[in-house]
């Protein structure tokens, strides 16, 4: 079977849509994450919330512990579930 003009002009332009959504979808999530970390300064103390609680919220954690790859030199490391 051999490919065509064709179809190579349409996988190609299957490929830059693909990266450009997935691109897009990347630079939303980076703002995303920055507009929410600076939001946490100033409605943090109005709640009340901790310096991990912060840290949670901007990141998007789901509150587990951070696995062994994650932990900083010193601390303990999480059990792999």
């Amino acid at each position: 079977m051999e490919t065509t003009a064709a179809d190579r002009k349409h996988a190609m332009r299957a490929v830059i849509m693909t990266a450009a959504i997935a691109g897009l979808g990347g630079l939303l999530f980076g703002y995303d994450t920055g507009v929410i970390a600076s939001a946490l300064l100033f409605i943090g103390p109005d709640f009340g919330l901790s310096r991990t609680s912060r840290r949670s919220s901007a990141s998007g954690s789901n509150g587990r512990p951070r696995d062994s790859a994650q932990a900083r030199p010193g601390e303990a490391r999480a059990a792999s579930a």
